[in-house]
């Protein structure tokens, strides 16, 4: 037997020391080798996954600025295209306003003075009807002014030079040609001149003259730009500055910075870097035909490569992150091998450990006093001590390494140890599949040799299942007495019960018949001519004998109570009467020790559904205990309450001598009494409180008791909210 546990022990070892074993054959010297060149391969190849990780993140990067500048450059073009839009747009509507003021002064005739009203009109009619146009002024060829809406007459509109070659360009050219900017004094603006040839047939009288304000094109542009960082400015030919978007005016009139290095023909598009401002910028520049002019487009460095910028701190901290995961890697791998070394090395002494642990497992095994077997979870018994082929009375040919649990429970059952059972096999095979399909099992079974031993299966990690028998002779032994001995202490109680009813029901016949006659002699029925002294006498023979009567009473209803002999019968209680007659029936009690009792009741009335006989004893004793127990003259009060939710509370409270909250559950029992200097001076039996508590228990009530020594009691009573109908019979 004890072959088979150690076989099975020694046929667990682990792949991982296996493993070992096998890296450990070539001797420690190759082993320190082998490891040594696989630590140099891991640097070697951490090494190279650095640089080519580097390599590529900065390739990456080189053609992602490379595309970021790309984009930008398409970016520029097209808000180029687009401002070259809105500007010819707007030349051409100052065309068309200067030749229809032309043709209309010429419709006017020949003779019509210049400085006329209807000059003058048609001037403010071609004004009202532009957006763009802030003055409309005719001048003769000496620059003089000849009519306007907003210049004074005789005033230059612009200095003479600029005139000059706004002229010189106009007479050359049939189309309006714009001047370079200029600052009125009247305005403080930047303004540029638009000048058109003034004709009247062959014979050139003047220039029809506009002034656009610089703010007009800064405007224009500005809804093209949005909330990028792109700026627009518009050049002349020679790169004087017209206007520029955000508008600056302390570039305007200026020559813009780098102009030759991005200026090129007519129609060609130039991408270059330069500085504007101070900053360097990518520049787009774009000619407009037939105009003289041309737009810049430029967005400084700082802004074409943000997002790059981001890109590249984005990238820097995740190179640093990949090195530092690469260093701690081969860190951890080198380490790893270090510490495979130290495996090695402590593995011999490990395999020598682990045979002593399981030479102590085995004698562990041997030596406890349960029984102990395992099952595979096919039910194949793999290990069993010698405790569990004693408990079991199996003998030892029978178990073997390889037997089933069907096996054993077969062999039992042939040998009479489950009854007689038609066919053993099928039974021995429910059996043991029903415990096998379960996590856990126990049952409690006697053995052909006369023990009673209780089985707990336990199914554990891996499957198998561990069976633990346990010998409880001796404890089903002292059970079977423990139950003879309650049976006899309950027939006693039943004895004492009986004997108690018994002797009340004698005793309540002498006593009946020594109250009529004690009551008869007090009320005087046979004639008033007896003795003073003879009726105190018998006063006093009633008052102790109704007293009795009343302690008989509860004992027997108590005795009925632990007998379950006693019915109740619930009905619906007006407890308003139900109060009153309770302090009709106390009210001996209450005037002797001059108490007073408090009632409080709800207005509206409150109907209990109970037993009002129990009700009223409940009641009447516990003021009398109240009375009992309180100072002279101490108020006493009884409220009743209906709770929220809708059961019934009924509260009595004194303020008398109290007891400590630990004898609460010592007074709830029957003769249990809470002795102190006080409570001595007063007779009882100590059955009040216990009988109040049957009674509830009847009602399916709850008796609830708060006492402070020197301070009171409060008893608080609850009823259930329905007891499930009137007239209803409850046996005790």
């Amino acid at each position: 037997m004890r072959s088979g546990l150690r076989r099975q022990v020694e046929s667990t070892g682990r792949p991982r020391d296996r493993a070992a074993a096998a890296m450990s054959s070539g001797g420690p010297a190759a082993s320190m080798i082998a490891l040594t060149r696989l630590r140099w391969l891991v640097f070697g190849l951490s090494g190279l996954f650095l640089v080519l990780f580097t390599v590529a993140l900065g390739l990456w990067l080189y053609n992602t600025r490379l595309q970021l500048i790309d984009r930008t450059r398409d970016e520029a073009l097209q808000l180029a295209l687009a401002a070259e839009q809105q500007l010819v747009s707007t030349l051409f509507h100052v065309d068309l306003s200067l030749r229809a003021l032309e043709r209309r002064i010429e419709r006017l005739g020949p003779d019509l003075s210049p400085g006329g009203e209807e000059v003058r009109t048609a001037l403010i009619d071609v004004l009202d009807q532009s957006l763009v146009i802030r003055d409309l002024t005719l001048i003769d060829n000496d620059g003089r002014w000849v009519a306007g809406v907003l210049g004074p007459r005789g005033q230059a509109l612009s200095p003479s030079v600029t005139i000059g070659r706004a002229a010189e360009a106009a007479n050359a050219v049939p189309r309006v040609v714009l001047s370079p900017p200029l600052r009125l004094e009247r305005v403080d603006l930047w303004s540029v001149v638009a000048m058109l040839r003034w004709m009247e047939g062959d014979i050139r009288r003047g220039w029809i003259v506009a002034e656009l304000p610089t703010e007009t094109f800064s405007a224009m542009f500005r809804p093209l730009i949005g909330s990028r960082s792109f700026r627009i400015s518009l050049h002349l030919e020679n790169g004087i500055t017209v206007a520029r978007t955000p508008h600056d005016p302390a570039v305007i009139g200026r020559q813009a910075a780098g102009w030759q290095q991005t200026r090129a023909g007519v129609g060609v598009l130039v991408t270059s870097t330069t500085l504007d401002r101070g900053e360097e910028a990518l520049v787009t520049v774009r000619p407009i035909a037939m105009r003289d002019l041309a737009l810049r487009i430029s967005l400084p460095s700082a802004a074409v490569l943000a997002p790059w910028y981001r890109t590249l701190v984005g990238s820097a901290i995740a190179w640093v992150a990949v090195v530092g995961v690469v260093v701690l890697l081969t860190l951890w791998v080198v380490l790893s091998l270090g510490r495979q070394r130290l495996a090695i090395a402590a593995l011999a002494e490990s395999r020598a450990e682990i045979a002593n642990q399981r030479e102590l497992l085995q004698a562990t095994f041997e030596h406890i006093s349960e029984g102990l077997a395992i099952f595979s979870p096919d039910g194949r018994l793999l290990s069993w001590n010698d405790r569990f082929l004693d408990l079991m009375d199996l003998p030892s040919s029978l178990i073997k390494p390889g037997i089933t649990a069907f096996d054993v429970t077969l062999f039992q059952i042939e040998r009479g140890e489950y009854g007689p059972v038609d066919n053993p096999e099928a039974a021995a095979r429910e059996r043991v599949t029903r415990a096998l399909s379960l996590d856990s099992y126990q049952l409690e079974r006697p053995v052909n040799n006369g023990r009673t031993v209780q089985i707990r299966l336990q199914r554990i990690p891996g499957g198998n299942m561990v069976g633990i028998y346990i010998d409880i002779t001796n404890q089903k032994s002292h059970e079977r007495e423990l139950i003879e001995a309650r049976d006899l202490a309950h027939a006693a109680s039943q004895s004492k019960s009986r004997f108690l009813a018994h002797m009340s029901h004698e005793l309540r016949t002498p006593l009946n018949a020594v109250l009529g006659f004690a009551e008869a002699i007090r009320s005087r029925m046979m004639g008033d001519n007896i003795d003073p002294r003879y009726i105190d006498y018998a006063d006093h023979i009633h008052r102790s004998g109704s007293h009795l009567l009343s302690l008989i009473n509860d004992l027997l209803d108590l005795s009925r109570i632990e007998s379950g002999r006693l019915r109740i019968r619930i009905n619906a209680i007006d407890l308003g009467e139900l109060v009153h007659k309770v302090e009709i029936l106390s009210a001996g009690m209450l005037s002797a020790g001059n108490h007073a009792l408090n009632v409080s009741l709800p207005p509206e009335g409150t109907v209990l559904f109970a037993d009002q006989r129990a009700i009223e004893q409940i009641l009447v004793n516990l003021i009398s205990n109240a009375c009992k127990f309180s100072p002279r003259a101490a108020p006493v009060s009884l409220s009743v309450t209906r709770l929220p939710d809708g059961q019934m509370e009924i509260v009595v409270r004194d303020q008398g001598s109290g007891m400590p909250p630990d004898k609460v559950q010592q007074a709830l029992t029957p003769f249990g009494d809470v002795v102190n200097d006080y409570t001595r001076q007063h007779s009882g039996a100590g059955i009040g409180l216990r009988l109040v508590k049957a009674l509830m228990g009847l009602h399916g009530g709850a008796i609830e008791i708060e006492s402070a020594l020197d301070v009171g009691t409060t008893v608080r009573l609850t009823f259930p909210a329905s007891p499930g109908g009137h007239g209803i019979e409850v046996e005790g």
